[in-house]
């Protein structure tokens, strides 16, 4: 994909779609026997929502402007290098972000459980992203 925005765009949805699937099937293995509520179903609404949300702006602010690096990354490492780089990046980003607006702590289980999203989020943008964005003459 020639264009940065799309390549960036699909990868981000295609990110954010995976990790709230993954986040979903978590929340329900961990707390299935919990009595289920209309309060974790608001929860589980309002996560899927403001991690897409919380996903474009952290898009925006800190990957965008480091759209040339990033494409040099692509062109000089393997992909799943590429992806493990992104996934550590986003845990760098997300884990004080979400820390600081959500009051999130490693303690308890749902806030682990966001820090993990976040992983799969940058992991998936990471692989779809080089993916998208790997000129198709240097691919082996």
């Amino acid at each position: 994909m020639k264009s940065y925005s799309s390549a960036s765009l699909t990868a981000l949805f295609f990110g954010w779609l995976i990790a709230t699937l993954f986040y979903l099937l978590c929340y329900y293995v961990i707390f299935r026997f919990q009595e289920s509520s209309i309060y974790s179903s608001l929860y589980i609404v309002m996560m899927c929502v403001f991690s897409l949300v919380f996903s474009a702006i952290a898009n925006a602010l800190f990957v965008f402007p480091f759209r040339e690096y990033i494409d040099k990354l692509v062109a000089s490492i393997p992909k799943i290098v590429f992806a493990l780089l992104l996934t550590l990046y986003s845990l760098i980003i997300f884990i004080p972000a979400l820390s600081w607006l959500t009051g999130a702590t490693l303690e308890h289980p749902q806030h682990r459980l966001l820090f993990a999203n976040a992983a799969v989020n940058g992991f998936v943008y990471g692989l779809i992203y080089y993916s998208l964005r790997k000129p198709i003459s240097q691919v082996e």
